[in-house]
């Protein structure tokens, strides 16, 4: 099966500013190019998988846990996908 093709009536940094549809570097080039996203996100497509190791990779590195928690509450206002 396919994923469904993502749909919004916002386009380009719309999109990026608001935490629920900005998937990041997820987005295909096809996707990119609908949405008006190419060249606001690096060229790059990351998978998901790929972002959630990095997340979890910088989580590991804080030592306290208010930092962890700040590091958690900046990615939600950012990526509600990733988060």
């Amino acid at each position: 099966k396919y994923p469904k093709p993502f749909v919004s009536k916002m386009k380009g940094v719309g999109i990026l500013h608001d935490p629920i549809t900005n998937k990041g570097m997820v987005h295909p080039m096809t996707e990119r190019d609908r949405l008006n996203l190419r060249g606001l996100i690096p060229p790059r497509i990351k998978s998901l998988d790929e972002q959630v190791e990095k997340v979890l990779s910088a989580l590991r590195k804080e030592e306290s846990d208010v930092r962890k928690n700040l590091y958690l509450q900046d990615l939600h206002d950012r990526n509600e996908t990733l988060y």
